[in-house]
């Protein structure tokens, strides 16, 4: 073969490699919308809880009477971005101080410790958990249960140690490397703000 054509074809090769590999993480939601430090919060990831954020603003907005066509604002819609990215930077800073203070099993004790008393399974629970959040039980476990156990285990972890949650969290939040990579968000150097 000459040089020429082995070029061609290796940039066809490779071109089509990367075509497809971009397909899998479209289709897939794997690329980063943020990043802190070295971890990556994933288009999926800010997609499920953002629409479970979504959804629960505008139960709260039904259930006061109102009328939830004023979450269709840009305005309501980029705030809950905003909340949504706040909240996947936090989780991401405590899972990272709460692997330094545990063992894997540990946590996973710690956290079942704390879960264990909710049933997900009555129907008063279930009822709950489509009305307020539009998620079945697993979903709720994970984007609700879980990250709310870890940051109370870490809360008070803290306050053993005569700190407090709020102080801890501000001073990881400026000491952090974070981007923010959603075209409508930005990251301040101490929170995430609306553009």
């Amino acid at each position: 073969m000459k040089p020429k054509k082995i070029v061609k074809l290796t940039a066809l090769i490779g071109g089509g490699i990367i075509l497809i590999g971009g397909i899998v993480i479209g289709v897939t939601g794997l690329w980063p919308v943020a990043r802190v430090g070295a971890s990556p919060i994933t288009y999926a990831a800010f997609r499920d809880n953002f629409m479970m954020v979504d959804y629960f603003y505008r139960s709260n907005v039904r259930i006061t009477g109102g009328s939830d066509q004023a979450v269709n604002t840009n305005e309501v819609q980029r705030d809950l971005q905003r909340v949504t990215m706040e909240g996947l930077i936090d989780r991401i800073l405590i899972d990272r101080e709460l692997k330094k203070r545990y063992t894997d099993d540990d946590l996973e004790r710690l956290i079942a410790n704390k879960i264990e008393g909710v049933d997900l399974t009555s129907e008063t629970m279930v009822e709950a958990m489509r009305l307020m959040y539009g998620l079945e039980a697993e979903g709720f476990k994970e984007l609700v249960l879980i990250p709310k156990a870890k940051q109370e285990i870490l809360e008070g972890n803290l306050s053993l140690q005569n700190g407090t949650f709020s102080d801890w969290l501000a001073a990881q939040k400026t000491e952090a490397s974070i981007l923010v990579f959603v075209p409508s968000l930005q990251w301040s150097g101490d929170e995430v703000r609306v553009r």
